[in-house]
């Protein structure tokens, strides 16, 4: 189930109700740099799964249009790019992360570190230029250039790391010091 705000994008919490169970939501996204955003991104976390782009244009969720099919992986956690353009995606239980452009599907790996297990979380800066990316099994955390898919650093944490949250549109967020 999928339920948003009408007038209120990017935030989707209640409101209409998209309810379809032929899909097994795992991750859900939006342009956070707009308050107009009217697009959301949702995975469909099954082996072969998709992901979806649903619209909000008329005050109510649209039936979703499918961005890409992922064949053999399950899709997990999707971040979006400023503007809406691209999207991350977690190929679960691999160390692989998907660079998508969502008008077309198409699709580039984002390395991560080799010795990680499974990505398992993402974030991307408000200014889209740093993706962060956290292993099942180390809880590391590493920060990647995404127009160059470098990594940029990477740091150890206590515990697994479950969730990254957006950086919302604000100048200088997740700026390095």
């Amino acid at each position: 189930m999928i339920s948003h705000t009408p007038g209120t994008s990017p935030y989707y919490s209640v409101g209409t109700t998209y309810t379809n169970s032929s899909y097994d939501f795992a991750g859900i996204g939006t342009d956070l740099s707009t308050s107009s955003s009217s697009e959301l991104l949702a995975t469909d976390g099954v082996t072969g799964g998709h992901l979806l782009k649903f619209n909000d244009g008329s005050g109510s969720l649209s039936a979703p249009s499918v961005v890409r099919t992922f064949g053999s992986v399950n899709p997990g956690a999707v971040s979006v790019a400023p503007g809406g353009a691209t999207a991350y995606v977690i190929a679960t239980g691999s160390k692989v992360v998907q660079e998508i452009t969502v008008s077309g599907g198409a699709d580039t790996g984002v390395t991560t570190n080799s010795s990680f297990t499974a990505v398992g979380a993402l974030g991307l800066s408000a200014d889209g230029a740093t993706l962060l990316s956290a292993d099942t099994a180390t809880a590391n955390v590493q920060g990647t250039n995404t127009s160059s898919n470098t990594a940029t650093n990477e740091t150890a944490t206590d515990n697994e790391v479950s969730s990254i949250a957006p950086a919302l549109a604000e100048p200088g967020s997740w700026t390095p010091t």
